[in-house]
């Protein structure tokens, strides 16, 4: 997140970028995210997912659909509310 737009940013954090680094994932902007495609990407987050719903108690607390979004919701782009 840009400080002074408060506008979304490609760049991965140092902690989002470790955890690709992890997962044997060399990237360091969500488009080199999306365009890789790569398979322990999707199978890590599933893997966490998984790992979470078992620890829900109701069916409405599970996560059933993700998706990676080319960038985060915001203020700026309209997607949040103030």
């Amino acid at each position: 997140m840009d400080r002074d737009s408060q506008e979304p940013q490609d760049e991965l954090t140092s902690t989002a970028a470790g955890w690709f680094q992890s997962i044997g994932v060399d990237v360091s902007t969500v488009s080199q995210v999306l365009s890789s495609q790569d398979e322990r990407v999707t199978q890590s987050i599933r893997d966490g997912i998984m790992r979470a719903n078992e620890q829900a108690i109701s069916r409405a607390q599970k996560l059933q659909k993700w998706r990676i979004l080319p960038r985060d919701f915001s203020i700026v782009n309209g997607e949040l509310g103030t």
